[in-house]
């Protein structure tokens, strides 16, 4: 089984007779021995995903959360909530003699980045003909360059879970018995996979 360690830090605080609060967390841990998924070798004759032990992978991050009642009277009250967080995974380890592992054809644990990452070929430079078409295209060759995108190396795209998220409501209270509630939410940091637009561009040109 993995091991899990961590250290958090908070503090909370109370302003204006409660009218106004303050939460704050950092937190910094590890866990040794950490269960990763990979595809299955085809040797064993099953296809799909198994589970493994990476050697360890660190993990730190801050949460923020600010809360305040603009507007208290009988009648009305307005209340606001700012919050955020960071989220930062590295794997410092994968095990003995391995540097990089695949979990599917763009997703991979690689040390030194966050689990489950995006790494592809990058295309940098391209060409269009007297048709529209794009030729002579270049691809990242992961060193600064260029090299041609039949033989360049995947190369890291971005994080497949938010790195940083954040949120603000507004909640308006009317006599007492109606509340009315707007809400925003951010996520950042990361990359997703437009399905929509590679199916229009790859499937139907």
């Amino acid at each position: 089984p993995e091991t899990s360690y961590e250290l958090e830090l908070g503090l909370d605080a109370g302003f204006a007779s409660d009218r106004a609060s303050l939460e704050l967390t950092y937190f910094d841990g590890y866990t040794k021995d950490a269960i990763l998924s990979r595809q299955a070798p085809p040797s064993e004759g099953f296809p799909g995903l198994q589970f493994f032990n990476a050697g360890r992978v660190n993990r730190n991050g801050v949460e923020l959360l600010l809360r305040g009642q603009a507007v208290r009277t009988e009648r009305v009250g307005l209340e606001l909530t700012l919050s955020g967080s960071t989220n930062n995974y590295e794997i410092a380890d994968l095990g003995p003699n391995t540097q990089r592992v695949s979990l599917s054809g763009q997703i991979q644990h690689v040390e030194g980045y966050a689990p489950g990452a995006w790494w592809d070929r990058r295309v940098v430079a391209a060409e269009r003909n007297a048709a529209g078409q794009a030729v002579n295209l270049r691809c990242d060759d992961g060193r600064g360059g260029q090299v041609a995108c039949a033989g360049a190396p995947r190369v890291f795209l971005g994080n497949s879970v938010p790195t940083r998220e954040g949120s603000f409501t507004a909640a308006l209270t009317l006599l007492r018995d109606l509340r009315v509630t707007a809400f925003f939410d951010h996520r950042g940091g990361y990359k997703k996979l437009d399905g929509n637009r590679r199916v229009r561009c790859n499937l139907f040109s």
